[in-house]
């Protein structure tokens, strides 16, 4: 299977992992809207728990 293919099956696993709360790397969280996934942030730069502390804040400031 070519990786089009792959990263397109993915997806669905990916965006139900993320609306459960799950984070692929420290530094990324989600935004939800009265309950429905909208979109995502992330930070990098620093070490992980730099970046995932900066991520909480800027979500906070949302």
């Amino acid at each position: 299977m070519d990786r089009s293919r792959r990263g397109r099956s993915a997806w669905p696993r990916l965006s139900s992992l993320v609306a459960a709360g799950a984070r692929l790397l420290a530094g990324g969280r989600p935004i939800f809207e009265n309950s429905q996934f909208i979109g995502a942030l992330a930070v990098g730069g620093g070490t992980p728990a730099q970046d995932d502390e900066v991520a909480r804040a800027a979500l906070s400031a949302l």
